[in-house]
């Protein structure tokens, strides 16, 4: 690993430049096993559900009895460990721990994290209110006569947008980072990214772009494709974000229609023709965005289709009501229950449970995953009707997913950025309230959230950031996170006497949880650290943590 061999070359050079941090000899002391009671999980039959068991060990066995596939199990489907993933693995064993991220339930946040996240604008005030007000703005500044006062308020509105985009990030971050319930924060990420919206396509798009992935993609990641599907389909991010809400009859706009069969569902190999992407723009006409809290303008006989829900809008007037053939099969002209039927055609065609299924065992399997796997999981969707809490039970349960815990995986930049986080700063000393630090960190490795503008949103292959640019990002990114910049726990500026808490919690798991299953070259390394800084560093560089 270039990283790696980079810093274990440069160890005694490294000593000279006067690293900060705690010596290793005098570590902070701390709660090292901190125990958060946990709600016990219903069974679930193992004819249903067939992953290797590993029997339950007390906390001090851990090190002892768990494998380099515990391992790479645990950070398949979390983040990252810390110490309650640790903890409740070696509770529950592999089957429980995978039950119960399952079978979240509301997410109960530190309660600083939640003060912060209450604290900012979209926490206190509703997006949609939030995006009549920045619409309001524009409309103020379109309407002012060209001198400095509309210029005034065109930079206040540019201070305030800077400020929502930045609260956006911080908020998913923050969520991603902090919550228990981490299987549902991976896939909320893996779906916001498969259905992409960036936060740069308008104003609009900074409050709107963390209210679609808290709306309508988390609740939705364990149910039915379709359902998501529409969730996705009636929100305005998306409507904004590839054109929809300017897609009416006789003026179509097929952007939406041809992403919504390309990326969302059959993929691009999926049998469609040009003439289904225009017959299905057809169907999507008259779904728009009315910043107005009541319709306006809308002739009576057009009043019984008319559909006004938060900031989406359903138009009968704009919508194309004429029959149309889509898949090979007709679609009866009508209003929303036409728009209902293509959703549910789209997500039960055979080619978008293959697509869906084989991109999500590319995400959490391989970058090539074995296509008896795929199968399998294209057959479980395809008789629930698209259930992905049964496709992912599938996956789990399946041999292809358990051999590929024995092969190298690689960490992309949300992985390995909140993976070091949850490690390296999980104690009540060093807790996370301002994610401003991961935003910068995210940006430099390139994968900011919302911050895709195409709309195939990030490459979720392994291969796709394993690149020397990428690994020298990364070495500058680590030194900075294992460090314990002092922003990282204040909501506001620091005090200026502030010194930085280099973070003890990533070395005291690793003994207790790690030390046995990792490469000799690696344990031979990590003991030559002398300072807790140097020691963060190395293991966020060594090829263990990194392919974990």
């Amino acid at each position: 690993m270039y990283m790696f061999s980079r810093y274990q070359r440069g160890l005694r050079k490294t000593r000279t430049e006067a690293l900060t941090g705690q010596a290793m000899d005098h570590p902070t002391h701390r709660n090292e096993s901190r125990l958060i009671s946990r709600r016990k999980v219903l069974a679930y039959p193992l004819c249903h559900f067939a992953l290797s068991l590993s029997p339950p060990i007390s906390l001090a066995q851990m090190n002892g009895r768990t494998s380099a596939a515990d391992r790479a199990f645990v950070n398949r489907i979390t983040w990252g460990l810390n110490s309650l993933v640790a903890t409740t693995y070696a509770q529950e064993g592999r089957n429980g721990f995978a039950i119960q991220q399952l079978r979240p339930g509301p997410a109960a946040l530190p309660v600083s994290v939640q003060e912060r996240l209450n604290a900012m604008e979209l926490g206190q005030t509703p997006a949609d209110n939030v995006a009549r007000s920045i619409r309001a703005d524009e409309k103020r500044i379109q309407a002012a006569p060209e001198n400095e006062a509309r210029q005034a308020l065109r930079d206040e509105l540019g201070r305030r947008m800077q400020r929502l985009q930045s609260e956006a990030l911080e908020y998913s971050l923050l969520r991603h980072l902090h919550s228990p319930h981490q299987f549902q924060e991976r896939l909320t990420w893996f779906w916001t990214n498969h259905f992409n919206v960036s936060i740069r396509k308008a104003a609009v798009s900074r409050v709107l772009a963390p209210n679609f992935e808290e709306h309508a993609i988390r609740p939705h990641v364990f149910g039915r494709f379709e359902d998501l599907l529409m969730a996705t389909l009636r929100h305005p991010a998306m409507l904004i974000y590839l054109d929809n809400f300017q897609n009416r009859a006789g003026k179509i706009n097929e952007n939406y229609g041809r992403e919504l069969m390309e990326l969302h569902t059959l993929g691009v190999d999926g049998g469609y023709t040009q003439a289904d992407v225009t017959a299905l723009s057809r169907s999507l006409t008259g779904l728009a965005v009315n910043y107005e809290k009541d319709e306006t303008g809308l002739a009576e006989q057009y009043r019984a289709g008319y559909e006004h829900d938060g900031l989406f809008e359903f138009r009968p007037e704009r919508h194309d009501a004429s029959d149309k053939v889509l898949l090979g099969k007709p679609v009866k002209g009508g209003g929303m229950d036409e728009v209902q039927t293509v959703v549910r055609r789209l997500a039960r065609h055979p080619s978008t449970a293959r697509h869906i299924s084989r991109k999500l065992a590319t995400w959490l399997v391989a970058d090539e995953p074995p296509e008896e796997l795929v199968k399998a999981m294209t057959a479980t969707y395809s008789r629930t009707g698209g259930d992905l809490s049964a496709v992912l039970r599938t996956m789990l349960g399946h041999q292809g997913f358990e051999a590929s815990l024995d092969d190298n995986d690689f960490k992309d930049p949300m992985r390995y950025v909140l993976g070091g986080m949850r490690m390296l700063y999980d104690s009540p000393e060093t807790l996370v309230v301002n994610a401003q630090p991961l935003i910068q960190w995210l940006s430099a490795l390139g994968q900011a959230p919302f911050m895709r503008d195409t709309p195939d949103g990030y490459p979720i292959r392994r291969t796709d950031w394993q690149s020397s640019g990428q690994m020298a990002a990364r070495f500058d990114v680590a030194q900075r996170m294992a460090a314990g910049p002092t922003q990282l726990f204040f909501i506001d500026s620091p005090p200026n006497d502030t010194k930085p808490l280099v973070p003890d919690a990533g070395h005291l798991l690793y003994d207790k949880w790690l030390a046995n299953n990792v490469r000799p070259a690696t344990r031979q390394v990590l003991a030559q650290a002398r300072t807790l800084h140097e020691w963060n560093v190395l293991w966020l560089a060594s090829p263990d943590f990194m392919h974990a």
